[in-house]
């Protein structure tokens, strides 16, 4: 039985995020390429802001929804945010990245047809593993509860997130089924499976991100990982590869598509490459892109809208959706 701990502070682990991540931020602005420069309005039909998905033994956790026009049940896309486990929300307060923002792109899938709910989930290290992926499928659970009030298909939903909002993507992935892993927030006669994952250079085997480091945040003691954890990973290899979602493919999960840069300094390129290749031994339907001269958040030469319509087009074929 997996159980959840609490307590700790998120400071040190949250000042080396924040830092790697805000000199990211930084040259951002710089780039030319960069798809939407400001959050703009969505062209959604509808947007709910702040629906509560559970509150149990902790504060509320929401999730936004964007509703496209139309009466017929639509496919979702489910968003969850990046800030190595221990900073971050469902909005990345209105920052642009390389590839956009989370409104802007919202908007984006609204126009071809989807739904959109973007995640708000539990943070480490008050909420170590597993408790951050209970409130994922929790969230998830709820969606799918609330599908005929919303408008939403729910035998079509599609995780997708960057750096460790893409590990939840692949959790949700490929721990379908998993019970020891579903948590009790709510709707527990819901499933949390999706049909299809957007992981866009997530962590994918906790246990080998050190030795795959060459440069940039460190992935053992004093690390993100280790906060979400709650110890280095060298140190407990049993909890850091049960905490992987690498630990849980089969043939049965759902289409993969896996975007990488290969100079990411933050999460190393060969977490993508190993999630790849034990995705294709399993004979799940995998989908690669690797970018040359690119950085975390798709930072560099990558051309954002090649890697937007890369993405558009397989949850169009993944969904059965156009």
């Amino acid at each position: 039985m997996i159980t959840s701990r609490y307590g700790g502070s998120r400071a040190a682990a949250a000042v080396r995020v924040a830092g790697a991540i805000t000199a990211l931020i930084c040259v951002v602005g710089l780039g030319a390429n960069t798809p939407t420069a400001a959050a703009r309005p969505s062209s959604a039909a509808e947007v709910h802001r702040g629906l509560v998905y559970t509150a149990a033994d902790r504060s509320p956790l929401e999730l936004d929804l964007y509703l496209p026009a139309g009466s017929a049940p639509r496919p979702l896309v489910i968003y969850l945010h990046g800030g190595g486990f221990v900073i971050g929300d469902r909005t990345n307060g209105g920052m642009p990245l390389p590839w956009g923002t989370i409104d802007g792109t919202a908007r984006e899938l609204t126009d071809r047809g989807y739904a959109v709910a973007t995640v708000d989930y539990a943070l480490a290290p008050e909420h170590p593993w597993p408790a951050p992926l209970f409130t994922v499928k929790a969230a998830v659970r709820w969606l799918r509860a609330n599908a005929d009030r919303y408008r939403i298909d729910p035998n079509r939903f599609a995780a997708w997130g960057d750096s460790a909002g893409g590990y939840f993507a692949s959790m949700l992935g490929t721990t379908g089924g998993v019970a020891e892993l579903e948590g009790e927030d709510g709707n527990p006669a819901m499933s949390s499976r999706v049909q299809a994952v957007a992981d866009w250079f997530g962590p994918s085997d906790i246990s080998t991100m050190q030795a795959q480091t060459t440069l940039g945040l460190p992935h053992d003691a004093g690390s993100p990982e280790q906060q979400y954890l709650g110890c280095a990973p060298s140190t407990c290899p049993e909890r850091a590869r049960a905490a992987s979602p690498i630990a849980y493919i089969d043939r049965d999960d759902p289409p993969f598509l896996i975007q990488h840069g290969a100079l990411d300094h933050i999460v190393p390129f060969g977490q993508s490459v190993e999630l790849r290749d034990a995705l294709n031994r399993a004979g799940v339907p995998t989908e690669f892109h690797g970018y040359g001269d690119t950085d975390h958040e798709f930072l560099g030469l990558a051309d954002p809208r090649a890697i937007k319509k890369a993405f558009f087009d397989f949850l169009d074929r993944s969904l059965g959706h156009r």
